[in-house]
C-alpha cells in the first residue's frame, strides 16, 4: 500500500509500469515478513492484501495470468483478517466479496 501510494505521489509520470511492479516485487517478501512477524496487527494485514489486490489488478489489465494468484493472496489475506477478529471497516467488508468472486472465477 504505501509503495502503490509512494508511486502515485512521486513517480506517476516518470517510472514504466513495469518499473512499478519491480519496486512492489522487490519489498513483498518484506511486508510478508513484517505481517508474519506481527500477525495480530491490522494494518500490517491491511496493507499485505491492498498491495496484492494492487497486483492482481494490473497484471488482469496487462492480461497476465498471473492475476490469479494475486486475487487468491488478497482473498486469503483479507478473509484471514475477518476469520481470526482482527479489525476490517465496512469498507474492507466490500472488498473482501468483491475478491471472493475474483478468487473464485
Amino acid at each position: 500500500n504505501f509503495i502503490f501510494s509512494l508511486y502515485d505521489k512521486h513517480f506517476q509520470n516518470d517510472i514504466s509500469i513495469q518499473s512499478r511492479i519491480r519496486l512492489v516485487q522487490s519489498t513483498q517478501v518484506q511486508m510478508e515478513e513484517l505481517r508474519r512477524r506481527a500477525p495480530d496487527s491490522a494494518d500490517y494485514a491491511r496493507d499485505l492484501w491492498v498491495s496484492y489486490w494492487r497486483m492482481a489488478d494490473i497484471n488482469e489489465k496487462m492480461g497476465n495470468n498471473s492475476s490469479k494468484n494475486w486475487w487468491n493472496k488478497s482473498f486469503k489475506t483479507l478473509n484471514k483478517m475477518k476469520e481470526t477478529g482482527l479489525f476490517i471497516s465496512e469498507e474492507d467488508e466490500e472488498y473482501l466479496e468483491i475478491l471472493r468472486n475474483k478468487a473464485e472465477s
